[in-house]
């Protein structure tokens, strides 16, 4: 939540979230995830049941889908689960190693672009304006 946002996520917003979300790839698993609550600042915390109680990955399934899946609501301050210990840092590592990798363009895409870039740069230090 920024400074100039003072929405306030509802707990029924987040569970509906959830639910169309990450709930049926957590269900199909034989687990669930459910918000336990929402303070009046944002903070968002939520718990697994079911045979997510046992799973060693509790840490990636929070890390990799629930956490970053509610802080893209507007009005959340932050996400946290009940019986996951992780860090920021560590569950910020994890999200960024789970991501898709960046498509990379095709060699003459990235010729291209190059020699746009360099057109670009020789005008600038020749004092003329980018076209």
């Amino acid at each position: 939540m920024t400074g100039l946002d003072s929405r306030v996520i509802t707990l029924d917003e987040a569970e509906a979230l959830l639910a169309a979300s990450v709930r049926p790839a957590i269900r199909g698993h034989a687990g669930d995830v459910h918000v336990v609550s929402v303070s009046a600042l944002g903070d968002v915390t939520v718990s697994f049941s079911g045979a997510c109680c046992a799973c060693p990955l509790q840490p990636v399934t929070f890390g990799t889908s629930i956490q970053p899946a509610l802080r893209n609501l507007p009005g959340v301050r932050s996400v946290r689960c009940e019986t996951v210990r992780i860090s920021s840092y560590a569950a910020e590592r994890i999200a960024r190693l789970m991501a898709p990798p960046i498509p990379q363009p095709d060699p003459q895409t990235r010729e291209f672009i190059q020699r746009m870039f360099s057109r670009v740069t020789i005008s600038l230090t020749k004092g003329g304006r980018p076209r």
